[in-house]
């Protein structure tokens, strides 16, 4: 089983204005200045892809309406990584530390 593991401390934000058929918003996951990784958001499920490495960069795919969701999972918690199974063909946004219980959050 292969996996890749990135870690990342920041992000930025990109919401799309196009008639194309691109991804309507993404996150790009840096750790320090290294871009890492990529989270990429479409209209519906048609849209998303299987996760994938590209260029040693993990990308993840979702629907929009899981946008918020995601946003408030990197707006929350550290440390985070991105996690591929490239056998599997399925990846995750992880918390790198246990988290203790009722830390109230």
């Amino acid at each position: 089983m292969a996996i890749v593991r990135k870690s990342f401390d920041s992000y930025k934000v990109q919401y799309t204005a196009s008639k194309r058929d691109l991804p309507l918003a993404s996150i790009s996951c840096f750790n320090g200045t290294e871009w890492v990784g990529l989270l990429e958001f479409h209209k519906n499920e048609a849209g998303v892809r299987k996760p994938f490495v590209w260029n040693d960069r993990i990308v993840l795919s979702y629907t929009l309406k899981r946008f918020d969701e995601v946003l408030d999972l990197l707006r929350n918690e550290k440390p985070l990584e991105l996690y591929l199974n490239t056998d599997g063909k399925w990846g995750s946004i992880l918390t790198k530390e246990m988290e203790p219980v009722g830390e109230g959050e």
